[in-house]
């Protein structure tokens, strides 16, 4: 590594640092204070608090890492450039380009960092944060709101996995269900749909429902049963189903490409549950892009100092982030194509970061 590679990133790392433990601690104060009524009332001891947030710390991480690392990174080449040794560098032949060559390979490492801490970390320590927030913080009971979740998939008791295009919440009731009975071996025996399946007296009453039994290679054993109501009394109950427009969100790439390859091999394409895929391949490189573009702004003239790279940074990340939710709704409303939706952010900000760069002066 060159002289000029370790003092880039001496001025890159530390500033990163102390923003992601600023961050951090900020997080879980912010999330202490809001659950604080609940915890008391609740009694929860210390010993739970500390499983807790040693369980939340990973998702806290993959989600504050992008704005640390473009303050940072605005911070670090912005003192640079404010000082002239930018302009130092370029006067001796040196290019932009390879001056940042070392910044966008460390933000590089970062965004593969992110995605194994994701795919691998988070999955496990969601169970437990999830355990803990909903049974010992959160009050035993809780009102359903009425909203309606589109793309309900859970994977329910002895080898079942449910799908639902929607589910009522106050109503309790999901439609257009899907059920895929598994074997103790993983092989699909049954397969079952229904116009909808309403909750009543703890028991799921579905209605116009129909049951395929399948063979090994998935063909159709017999004639399919009917039944114009049907109750089953399975273990899974609306909370469940409630809880499962988190649960994809905290798999890893591999347990949702599982997922959506069986729901897909029995003729069903989930939209949402496809975009989220891509979200989980997408989203680490947002930590590549935003240091791409926070580069490019502070390479730009500046008098502000470290205030004006703040407010820059809460600007640009407001924006990314507001880009993102608007692509993702768009794509889970059919206007824009899954990949699309999930790449339109990376895409349009990285061009940004690279059109910057090559207009700025020589």
């Amino acid at each position: 590594m060159k002289l000029i590679d370790k003092y880039l990133i001496k001025q890159f790392v530390p500033p990163l640092l102390y923003c992601i433990g600023l961050f951090a601690c900020l997080y879980v104060i912010i999330d202490l204070f809001a659950n604080l009524e609940d915890i008391i009332n609740q009694n929860v001891k210390i010993v739970t608090l500390l499983r807790y947030y040693l369980a939340f710390l990973p998702i806290i991480l993959t989600q504050i890492t992008p704005m640390a690392l473009l303050l940072s990174v605005l911070y670090g080449v912005g003192t640079l450039n404010r000082h002239n040794e930018i302009m130092a560098l370029k006067a001796s032949g040196v290019s932009i380009w390879r001056i940042i060559t070392p910044l966008l390979f460390l933000a590089l490492i970062v965004a593969m960092l992110s995605f194994i801490v994701e795919n691998e970390i988070v999955p496990k320590s969601y169970s437990v944060y999830s355990y803990i927030k909903e049974e010992k913080i959160e009050p035993k009971q809780k009102e359903f709101k009425n909203e309606t979740i589109r793309d309900v998939a859970l994977y329910g008791a002895d080898y079942r996995i449910y799908y639902a295009e929607s589910f009522d919440v106050n109503d309790k009731v999901l439609h257009k269900v899907i059920i895929l009975q598994h074997n103790d071996k993983g092989n699909l025996v049954a397969r079952i749909t229904a116009d909808k399946a309403i909750w009543t007296q703890d028991v799921w009453v579905f209605k116009n429902c129909v049951i395929y039994r399948l063979d090994k290679t998935g063909a159709t054993i017999g004639e399919p049963l009917f039944f114009k109501e049907k109750i089953f009394r399975i273990p899974e109950k609306p909370e469940d189903f409630l809880r499962s427009k988190h649960q994809t969100q905290f798999m890893s790439i591999f347990g949702l490409y599982g997922y959506l390859k069986k729901l897909s091999n029995n003729g069903y394409r989930p939209i949402g549950l496809l975009i989220d895929f891509y979200n989980k391949i997408s989203y680490p490189f947002i930590n590549l892009i935003i240091v791409l573009l926070g580069i490019s702004f502070a390479l730009l003239p500046n008098k502000g100092g470290a205030l004006m790279y703040l407010g820059v940074a809460l600007a640009v990340g407001f924006l990314y982030y507001a880009v993102i939710i608007t692509s993702v709704s768009l794509g889970k409303a059919c206007l824009l194509p899954p990949l699309l939706s999930s790449w339109l952010a990376n895409v349009i900000f990285g061009c940004v970061g690279i059109i910057f760069i090559i207009k700025l002066p020589k």
